[in-house]
């Protein structure tokens, strides 16, 4: 940083040869595809090559079947371990509503594919508003309880190997109601529920989504905490500084072993 709220560039002058991933998380309604795009725009008028969970959507659908089920089976053991993982979290979750099995088995399958996506744009910033720990907690987000060794190991499993930014965006459950009930989409689970369900779901949920930032936290992993109370521009700001650091960092790795290179 130069000054208060004036931004050093120079760590955009160069890229990387592994740039970070900054993978938002957050209950539906607190801002996470608003402060990501807000994001976005502000790297990009930075010239930074940037790529969003739109993007890695769709590549993916422009996969075919072969080549799909090619991604599981070169990433077969890391397939496994998190299908077993996911597999043991979802057999210690306690619902009223059944197991979420399709959601099991998503996990693994788009967590593959994403590795592979991003060994393909390794040098590009990728914002993702959805990404490997919003599904971890998508397969939990109506359990009354579950065992926490089994949400920790699932976590350490589901974690990507690119550098990782998790931008946890912090909102009480009321003001997600609030939020979910105004906004017109009726897309997520949460959109469809009743107002008891829904406040005893976000209830649950919140308790949920702190244990993943924990568990985040104990591995090592960098977390930031936003508020969803504070405006979209402080917390694009905030991230967009830190992704500013990241590149920093992670040039002048790359410099040391000759692997810098202009944008």
């Amino acid at each position: 940083m130069t000054e208060t709220g004036s931004l050093d560039t120079t760590c955009m002058r160069s890229t990387p040869d592994l740039a970070p991933v900054v993978e938002f998380l957050g209950l539906p309604g607190a801002g996470k595809s608003t402060i990501a795009a807000s994001l976005v725009a502000e790297l990009r008028a930075k010239h930074v090559d940037v790529r969003t969970t739109d993007d890695f959507v769709t590549w993916l659908a422009g996969r075919s079947r072969f080549e799909k089920v090619e991604i599981v089976v070169r990433s077969l053991p890391r397939a496994l371990t998190q299908l077993w993982r996911v597999l043991l979290f979802a057999g210690s979750l306690r619902c009223s509503n059944g197991l979420p099995m399709g959601r099991v088995a998503q996990l693994p399958f788009v967590n593959c594919c994403f590795d592979r996506y991003l060994r393909l744009h390794k040098s590009c910033v990728v914002v993702m508003d959805q990404a490997n720990m919003q599904l971890v907690w998508s397969v939990g987000a109506y359990a009354a309880s579950y065992k926490a060794s089994a949400l920790d190991r699932l976590c350490s499993a589901a974690c990507g190997q690119a550098p990782r930014l998790y931008a946890f965006v912090a909102a009480t459950p009321d003001l997600v109601t609030e939020r979910i009930r105004q906004r017109p989409s009726n897309a997520s689970r949460f959109d469809r529920e009743s107002e008891s369900g829904l406040q005893g779901a976000l209830n649950a949920s919140t308790v949920l989504m702190k244990d993943i930032t924990h568990c985040l936290v104990r591995n090592g992993e960098r977390v930031m905490v936003l508020d969803a109370t504070a405006s979209i521009e402080s917390n694009a700001q905030a991230l967009l500084e830190a992704v500013c650091e990241t590149l920093e960092e992670l040039a002048e790795h790359s410099s040391h072993s000759g692997a810098c290179r202009p944008c």
